[in-house]
């Protein structure tokens, strides 16, 4: 319960900073960031939390938010099904983390989306990018592959994919491979086993949490 007080003040906190009705509709969906003054590219991520909190409150605000944020990420879908990190970052490697939003969002509220069918065919471009860039060799740190490791889990049982479960555990695999003797995640460099001078692996606490535990 405590947990959904936190996430439903995020929510709100969001929804006060998201932009409605600019002038440039492109701008629209998208959040104010108060400490950068700009609008990052990343927010459709908040999609599968204000699904979620209309699926507990019936509070149509958060489904016209998830609306909004998902017509807002359309300024950064590249051809080839991947997404832009930002409007001036070319890095698309963040694509596993909308997918994995938009996978967990048809899994448990997709009763709730209005345009299935578009919400659908986004999330499988996203997927089919994942699957054919972010390999075990993908220059990233390894926050990354964990990530896939889900994303394609997710996305191989909605879609009923074989290929995307294969890669799951292939990469899971990779993942468990590269944890310390005290259970820590190491790989957040290049090459994932950099070790330093006093033997110390590359080992990001935070990333470890938020982005590769799930």
């Amino acid at each position: 319960m405590k947990y959904e007080i936190l996430l439903k003040t995020w929510c709100d906190g969001l929804i006060e900073r998201q932009i409605v009705d600019a002038h440039d509709k492109n701008m629209n969906g998208g959040f104010l960031c108060p400490a950068c003054k700009t609008v990052h590219g990343r927010g459709d991520n908040a999609i599968y939390a204000f699904y979620y909190m209309f699926d507990r409150t019936g509070e149509e605000k958060y489904r016209k938010a998830a609306e909004l944020c998902f017509d807002f990420q359309e300024n950064f879908i590249c051809d080839d099904g991947g997404l832009y990190n930002d409007a001036n970052v070319t890095w698309k490697a963040i694509t596993v983390f909308s997918a994995i939003s938009y996978l967990k969002t048809l899994e448990n509220f997709s009763e709730h989306i209005r345009d299935k069918e578009k919400f659908v065919n986004r999330t499988s471009n996203m997927a089919d990018w994942v699957y054919n860039n972010l390999t075990l060799d993908f220059y990233s740190n390894i926050n990354y592959q964990c990530a896939t490791s889900l994303c394609m889990a997710l996305a191989g049982k909605y879609f009923k994919n074989d290929d995307y479960i294969k890669r799951s555990k292939e990469i899971l695999d990779y993942a468990l491979q590269n944890i310390t003797q005290n259970g820590l995640l190491y790989g957040e460099g290049h090459p994932h086993s950099i070790t330093s001078e006093k033997g110390c692996k590359a080992i990001d606490i935070g990333y470890n949490v938020e982005e590769s535990v799930p």
